[in-house]
């Protein structure tokens, strides 16, 4: 990665990932040694896979070993100032990074029976204690971005994709789960039949209350961030009755498979 990523203190933590093939790599060493490389740490490497998204500071890959695709997510922060600024914010000696914070979002929504992409595992390298890289690796979830997708769709398609997201969003709400980044980029979806199934990535800002409220502080910005986006549509007023509906009648229990 050259001189310029040449700190000190990598560390890498690996989750459960039942969702991975037995003969697909389970954690981020292993995925590294998939790709040619010796180190977690080398995931960060922006030569490795198909860029799918890239920006100064953060880049996320598409990496493939034989039949199953990851995604490899990587933050860095270049400079003593970068680092700095972090920590102020939140990622100091004692607070996990963003791509920590992620992977914890993804876990608790597994655990709270929600499909999600499995998480491989998070890469951190730190200098004095400041956070320098981060990676977030994270098995590949079968559908895509709303951005993406409801341009495309025609306008019955989109109507029911609204009535999903309404019901999607009153069950995190529902399950205590607050987002703080609910956008039409972070929400993927997956035809099922005449339906569509959801899952929400990208949730570094997410808080859990208490389950059963639907209507608080935290719940509301989360809907008048999404709101406007589905009203480029036309679709927010079908998805917000939708998440009325679900909210007034009590949901059956997720079970995890």
């Amino acid at each position: 990665m050259g001189a310029d990523y040449t700190f000190v203190d990598a560390l890498a933590r690996d989750f459960p990932a039942p969702d991975l093939p037995a003969a697909a790599p389970a954690q981020v060493g292993d995925l590294a040694l998939a790709l040619g490389r010796d180190r977690p740490l080398d995931l960060a490497d922006p030569a490795i896979g198909t860029a799918v998204k890239t920006a100064r500071s953060s880049w996320v890959r598409r990496v493939t070993v034989g039949s199953f695709d990851y995604f490899v997510k990587t933050y860095i922060y270049r400079t003593t100032w970068e680092r700095l600024r972090g920590a102020l914010r939140n990622t100091g000696p004692h607070n996990p990074g963003r791509a920590a914070r992620e992977a914890a979002a993804l876990a608790w929504l597994r655990q709270h029976g929600f499909s999600v992409p499995p998480v491989i595992g998070v890469v951190e390298q730190r200098r004095h204690g400041l956070l320098a890289v981060a990676i977030l690796v994270t098995g590949a979830w079968p559908g895509e971005s709303l951005d993406q997708l409801l341009p495309r769709l025609p306008r019955a398609d989109c109507e029911r994709l609204a009535a999903a997201v309404g019901e999607f969003v009153a069950a995190l709400h529902g399950a205590g789960f607050r987002d703080g980044n609910l956008d039409l980029r972070n929400l993927l979806a997956a035809r099922v039949g005449d339906r569509f199934a959801l899952t929400k990535i990208d949730s570094p800002r997410f808080r859990i209350v208490r389950p059963g409220n639907t209507d608080d502080r935290r719940a509301r910005a989360d809907w008048a961030r999404l709101l406007p986006q589905l009203a480029a549509f036309g679709l927010d007023a079908i998805a917000r009755a939708a998440a009325a509906a679900c909210s007034a009648t009590p949901a059956p229990r997720r079970v995890v498979r």
